[in-house]
């Protein structure tokens, strides 16, 4: 049995397509359909019903499915070693979105490079969202900010950046800070994210009641929604920041409790451990320019 089959038919279960499944695959439509029939004759049952161009595994599928992902995973481990570099990989990297704006592009080019026969396989989630994914093995590396909570044994995270909450409202309002975020329109960033908690606390902790105009769970957005003068907001001193050259007052709000804390957060047993030392090299190298 040919382990590229099995990874197809993997690939059309998590995406849901045969399409889907040749776009990630870099094969055609018709390579991967090949490949599901070439099982079905082999194992001599039906794995998947068609209708029109939707695909749904049958429950001898989902029976073979788990034993599908192992020898999958197997095959691409045993690949792996077989590389004494350790070099020669794909990487599957999740990362929140001012990290994927702001520090992926230049650090693909130092690591394009220096290791070019890696292969980032990069998407773009929520902290919540990157950690579930890490944890269920989705992810090899998230780049992603601490969460609020004491990691499994099983993880392991590094500092990269910490990010202090700021004010940012209308010139001339840093003086008066709290009463500008009392009265003027209050721009929330997503209260229930884990960076967006940080400001809920702060105005908490200050007794301030604002008057919300709206919720956004984009920093750039947010910023340049106060730059035209929509009301005020506070937000992190996130990488990008500065090249906004809004005119806007920032205010850095002291205290360790109101930091955000840029991390890199990987399995602390990681078959690809070279790899991914070799884009965390690069990652704090972009980042170190970038500050």
């Amino acid at each position: 049995m040919d382990t590229r089959f099995l990874e197809s038919l993997v690939a059309v279960v998590e995406t849901g397509s045969i399409a889907a499944a040749a776009r990630a695959q870099g094969l055609t439509a018709a390579a991967v359909n090949q490949r599901l029939r070439a099982l079905e004759v082999e194992l001599g049952d039906t794995l998947f019903r068609r209708a029109g161009k939707t695909v749904m595994p049958t429950s001898a599928c989902l029976r073979l499915l788990p034993y599908a992902r192992k020898i999958a995973q197997d095959a691409k481990l045993l690949s792996m070693h077989m590389d004494e570099s350790g070099l020669n990989t794909e990487l599957k990297v999740g990362v929140i979105s001012t990290v994927m704006l702001h520090l992926i592009p230049d650090t693909l080019v130092k690591l394009k490079k220096s290791a070019p026969n890696i292969t980032l396989n990069i998407s773009r989630h929520t902290s919540h969202v990157l950690y579930d994914q890490l944890e269920a093995g989705d992810l090899d590396v998230a780049v992603m900010i601490e969460p609020p909570f004491a990691l499994p044994k099983s993880l392991q995270s590094f500092l990269l950046r910490q990010e202090p909450l700021m004010y940012a409202g209308p010139k001339g309002s840093a003086a008066s800070m709290k009463t500008a975020l009392h009265e003027l329109p209050y721009i929330r960033y997503a209260p229930t994210s884990w960076g967006g908690r940080l400001a809920e606390r702060f105005l908490k902790d200050n007794d301030i009641s604002v008057d919300l105009f709206c919720t956004i769970g984009d920093f750039e957005t947010a910023a340049r929604m106060v730059g035209s003068g929509l009301g005020v907001t506070l937000l992190t001193d996130w990488c990008g920041r500065k090249g906004l050259a809004l005119d806007v007052d920032w205010v850095p709000i002291l205290g360790p409790e109101y930091q955000r804390k840029i991390i890199l957060m990987q399995h602390r047993e990681a078959a690809k451990e070279k790899a991914l030392a070799a884009f965390s090299v690069k990652l704090r190298e972009t980042l170190q320019e970038a500050t």
